[in-house]
């Protein structure tokens, strides 16, 4: 372990290696660092170039991000979850929350925590403790913050919206506003299910039917003892 720390110090105190861009740099995924590795790449390919005014409804934050220096939304490391942020606000994730859920003061909000939470599901990371190996300074410029919280704080925020089953409050709410906003998609689902559920109902009978019999293919009624005194 020394000499793993070691030599982590070694690579940290010098310069960057000279390695030029290539195959490894989108294999097995695309590097998020490719262009700062390759500037050129966005000034030859132009029309390849992803501007932050192209998010959907910015507002302020493709000014914020020019202002940290990022002309190009593929120099913004995860990005891409920004592209789904009007469709979350369409879907309602941040309607109900105040409604819901309350924390103490803090520097982080529900907004904040919600929309984190769902970056994280865009993301695939399935648990708060994979945060620990994540940039919190990058993944704060995705909320228009200088950092998200550490795992610990996190994971703390939770436990608190989860207390008193708020979150069954607002799941409801939740499914009642989005039948409102496809009510010919909901009453299918609801008649899909409707069947699921009917058929597993059939075999929960059939289950309690063999549970009536024991042992053999042939039914065999149980033997019962009409009464209880009889032991005695």
């Amino acid at each position: 372990m020394p000499n793993w720390v070691a030599a982590a110090q070694t690579t940290l105190n010098g310069d960057e290696p000279i390695i030029a861009p290539g195959l490894q740099c989108e294999t097995p995924f695309t590097c998020p660092f490719f262009v700062h590795c390759n500037p050129d790449a966005l000034k030859n390919k132009a029309q390849l170039a992803y501007p932050p005014e192209d998010l959907p409804q910015h507002n302020g934050l493709a000014a914020q991000l020019r202002e940290d220096g990022y002309d190009d939304l593929r120099q913004v490391p995860n990005g891409g979850v920004l592209f789904a942020l009007p469709a979350l606000l369409a879907m309602g994730l941040l309607k109900y929350t105040e409604r819901f859920f309350k924390l103490p003061k803090g520097y982080y909000g529900l907004d904040s925590l919600f929309l984190l939470l769902a970056f994280m599901a865009f993301t695939r990371l399935q648990s708060i403790e994979k945060l620990r190996y994540c940039a919190p300074g990058e993944w704060g410029k995705l909320l228009g913050l200088d950092r998200i919280p550490e795992a610990r704080t996190l994971r703390n925020k939770v436990q608190l919206l989860t207390d008193d089953n708020q979150a069954k409050g607002w799941s409801a709410e939740m499914c009642s506003y989005r039948m409102e906003l496809a009510p010919e998609q909901a009453k299918d689902r609801l008649l899909v299910q409707a069947e699921n559920n009917s058929a597993e109902i059939k075999n929960l009978d059939e289950i309690e039917s063999k549970a009536k019999t024991v042992y053999g293919k042939t039914p065999q009624a149980a033997t019962i003892i009409p009464n209880y005194e009889n032991l005695y």
